[in-house]
């Protein structure tokens, strides 16, 4: 799951705002048995405090068809934390789906 990100004052509509990150943000996890992350949203968690990343995934490798067309991944959550610079830090994907 690639990102991208803008300054505070940015002009967000300006394409030379955003920087893209040489790395992605979120990636496939073998320890964790999650593959091909992507597609994410954000939401606050019921203490309306904690930022929640939501975002889809695979539970195998196997891939029969097109990789970006296929209806068997699930949805994921998990808690964002942030660094000192306010960037957020993706960490490894979460072992938790949401819907089977």
């Amino acid at each position: 799951m690639g990102w991208l990100w803008a300054d505070e004052d940015a002009d967000l509509l300006d394409p030379a705002s955003w920087t893209k990150s040489a790395q992605p943000g979120l990636r496939s996890c073998y320890d964790h048995g999650v593959y091909g992350p992507g597609h994410n949203s954000f939401t606050y968690a019921e203490d309306d405090d904690t930022v929640m990343l939501v975002y889809h995934a695979r539970t195998h490798t196997e891939i029969v068809g097109d990789s970006l067309w296929n209806p068997d991944r699930h949805t994921f959550v998990k808690p964002l934390r942030w660094d000192e610079q306010r960037m957020p830090v993706f960490g490894r994907p979460s072992t938790y789906r949401c819907v089977d």
